[in-house]
């Protein structure tokens, strides 16, 4: 895995965020620390997830995970998901982006 945040810096994130939900996502590619949707991405979010197509979970969740995350940069998340490929669909990404858009208690991600 690569580098994770230490606390000071994830404090930083959170003081850069004020009144946001934000959670931390430990992965292969590095650490991603996402925040709550809006109500606008959230609703493109359901509208792809739903929508026609046999890609259009893996398309959903790629792009709410682009839209959300806070860090890294979206140049790096862009290179951690090409190289990466898997990395939108990973269970541990998804039940976190369902946690803090309140589609999954605590319970039920573990």
């Amino acid at each position: 895995m690569s580098s994770r945040l230490t606390d000071e810096e994830y404090e930083k994130i959170q003081t850069a965020h004020p009144g946001l939900r934000l959670m931390r996502i430990p992965t292969a590619a590095g650490e991603i620390v996402i925040r709550q949707p809006s109500a606008q991405e959230e609703s493109a979010f359901q509208t792809v997830l739903f929508g026609p197509g046999t890609n259009s979970s893996v398309i959903a969740w790629r792009n709410l995970l682009i839209a959300t995350t806070v860090h890294p940069d979206r140049q790096t998340l862009a290179a951690w998901l090409a190289s990466w490929t898997g990395l939108a669909m990973n269970n541990r990404v998804i039940k976190t982006m369902k946690l803090i858009r309140g589609e999954a208690d605590e319970e039920e991600a573990k």
